[in-house]
């Protein structure tokens, strides 16, 4: 069955395989502005053990040496980096405040705010301004609306303004100040109440109009700046005659833009030219112009929508047909072209990409190379999207290549969640009888920390999104496998021609059984191949609690009063509905998540914040176990290099019956 390790594993249903693991890249002698040594984009796991000694050797030399280690150090001399080039360190590449040199970056493992240890910079901080300005600008004209936006992240203007950047002044013209955290700081500065008056002083029009690129800083999620510049001190600019409704929002924006520099090459770098140059522009109306298109985009952004996405000729994704979509318990779920995004006409798979791709990995690109390709399948995509769909996810959706149909929404929030379940409870009085059963399994009812509920629905959006397509197309697929976004997968996936009908697949490992000492078992719950007939077994745990029939295997959860966890709790429901499982090796880990708008959640509610390096996977468990996978340690050989092929395996015979559970492995 493979070098796989496994809580409960006696045998597998799918053996070893021929891998493309991943391995991790070194740097090579190229000039410094052209390369920067990185972990991340193509991490090789057979180097696991190279890169840990690496670790562990940098720090036992700081030790002999007397010195005081800091993780940061490694910006500087990974790979050697020290050694190919002389000189390369924070001093050249920590200047100037608050970007730094570019070349020096490769976010998002080496970044400014990590190498050089400037927290102001964290995109936490960002994040929070940005959401602050959103804030500010819906409140206008209210004149309070600087303390409403300071009042909803005082400690992100304290960390960006009274600590890490206090004082520092941008004029810089040839984009050395043009890293979102140089536009987080000038927000902060034009928002805060206490700075606004020195805006003056500290911002100046050449940096603005000159070395900002006004359509990237729209795209990064800076559109409402434009919003404040118009409208603060009841200025709307309204006056402006110029329609710009029929262009492209990047065209209009350069085209704004190429004025204002015109008129920034009038003002010098005084305390009042700031101010002059954006009132003056706030006269002319160009801020207003901008405004009203950039706000009628956010607007759209802001909304769900139900798409496509056609074959484009990169592999890509070309989206369209699109229509407005928000969830109600009769959502009409069937794809707006048909057929436009499916590989054929008798596709026996479908793949459902389920959640965000909000990880320090890409993963996308690899979906869709090893599991869509791999099984020949036709994807469903289901995205929910933290306050806006912003042009970057935009840009990393259609990595996923073509769609039969993708729901694109925005998220909800624990109130929302809670909110949702409760009003498709068939019965009110079952949230009742859920809240006598405990454990992570109901997050974030009865305020249960975790997402679980957020898993549930996505798998149940998945399955009413193909059962809608069935109907189109008349055809039932096959198989329908449970893909989720935020998975590394470093090779192929097995092919359904090695798994048999009639059961689920999934991978060995991560079960997390017995909860809190409990005596549960459980199931990994991040993967699974699904035989048609076992689609409502496996995906129905959203309609199961919206029954009441996830009470009758819950029941004995409330009575022994031990908690349990999503993965006990997709065990507990496969065996109620009698669905046998078997197994297959690891070979995809659950990636990091980023910190960012997707993980704002994660970073604020628990020690993420704390740790300053960034690993490539959220489980180091899992890490190890894929490793083990795909590489051979007996002969240490990693077995993309031997050819090896994914075969079925006979099951071995029972050993007792403890053992020869339906569930357990075939």
């Amino acid at each position: 069955g493979g070098s796989s390790s496994s809580n409960n594993r006696s045998s597998s249903g799918i053996g070893p395989w021929n891998t493309a693991g991943m391995p991790r890249r070194h740097p090579s002698a190229a000039d410094l502005l052209k390369f920067r040594a990185v972990r991340f984009r193509m991490p090789r796991l057979h180097s696991c053990r190279m890169a840990v000694a690496a670790v562990v050797a940098a720090f036992s030399s700081a030790q002999t040496a007397g010195a005081e280690y800091h993780e940061s150090d490694d910006c500087w001399t990974f790979g050697g980096m020290d050694q190919l080039n002389p000189g390369f360190g924070p001093g050249l590449c920590c200047r100037p405040q608050p970007c730094g040199l570019k070349s020096c970056w490769h976010p998002p493992e080496f970044t400014y705010h990590f190498c050089c240890r400037e927290p102001a910079c964290r995109p936490s901080v960002v994040t929070d301004i940005q959401g602050a300005l959103e804030l500010a600008v819906a409140a206008l004209p209210n004149t309070n609306a600087s303390n409403m936006a300071f009042r909803a992240a005082p400690e992100a203007f304290r960390a960006i303004l009274r600590r890490g950047l206090h004082g520092l002044r941008l004029t810089m013209t040839q984009g050395a100040q043009d890293c979102p955290c140089a536009v987080a700081y000038a927000v902060a500065v034009l928002l805060d109440p206490t700075s606004s008056k020195f805006a003056g002083h500290l911002l100046t029009p050449a940096w603005f109009a000159l070395g900002l690129t006004w359509s990237e800083i729209v795209d990064q999620g800076w559109g409402p700046l434009f919003g404040w510049l118009a409208q603060n001190n009841g200025s709307s600019g309204r006056h402006s005659s110029v329609d710009l409704a029929q262009r492209p929002l990047s065209t209009a924006v350069e085209e704004e833009q190429e004025r204002a520099r015109a008129v920034a090459n009038d003002y010098g770098e005084g305390d009042g030219a700031f101010s002059a140059f954006t009132a003056r522009m706030r006269t002319a109306g160009l801020w207003g112009r901008i405004w009203r298109q950039v706000s009628a985009d956010l607007e759209a952004r802001r909304r769900g929508h139900k798409c496509v996405a056609a074959a484009d000729g990169d592999a890509h994704g070309r989206w369209g047909a699109c229509t407005p979509w928000s969830y109600t318990a009769d959502a009409d779920f069937t794809s707006p072209a048909p057929g436009v995004g499916a590989r054929g006409s008798s596709t026996p798979v479908a793949v459902c990409v389920l959640g965000a791709p909000r990880n320090v990995l890409p993963t996308y690109n690899h979906i869709r190379e090893n599991v869509l390709k791999t099984l020949g399948a036709d994807a469903f995509l289901y995205v929910p999207f933290s306050r806006r769909l912003t042009r970057t996810l935009e840009a990393e959706l259609t990595k996923i290549g073509p769609v039969v149909t993708a729901i694109v929404v925005p998220d909800v929030d624990r109130e929302g969640m809670q909110a949702r379940i409760v009003n498709d409870l068939s019965d009110p009085q079952l949230a009742k009888l859920y809240a006598t059963v405990p454990g992570p399994w109901r997050a974030p009812l009865f305020d249960q920390m975790g997402s679980s509920m957020w898993g549930y629905f996505a798998q149940h959006v998945c399955k009413r999104m193909v059962e809608a397509y069935e109907e189109q197309r008349q055809l039932l697929y096959d198989w329908v496998v449970f893909a989720r976004a935020d998975l590394y997968w470093t090779h192929r996936h097995p092919p359904i021609g090695t798994m048999t009908p009639g059961f689920v697949y999934v991978p060995f490992g991560q079960d997390n059984s017995r909860y809190a000492h409990g005596p549960e078992p459980g199931l990994n719950d991040r993967h699974a191949v699904v035989s048609r007939s076992l689609m409502q077994g496996y995906f129905g745990r959203w309609d199961d609690l919206r029954s009441g029939d996830a009470y009758r295997y819950l029941e004995k959860i409330a009575q022994g009063e031990h908690p349990i966890n999503t993965e006990q709790y997709l065990l507990l429901h496969l065996r109620y509905h009698k669905v046998p499982v078997r197994r297959f090796p690891p070979i995809a880990f659950v990636t990091q998540c980023a910190e960012g708008p997707q993980c704002q959640h994660l970073y604020k509610g628990t020690d993420l914040h704390k740790r300053e390096w960034l690993s490539s996977a959220k489980y180091w468990s899992e890490l190890i176990e894929v490793r083990r996978t795909i590489h051979d340690g007996d002969v240490k050989a990693d077995k993309p290099m031997s050819g090896w092929i994914w075969v079925p395996l006979r099951p071995h015979a029972p050993l007792a019956p403890a053992v020869n559970k339906p569930w357990e492995l075939w």
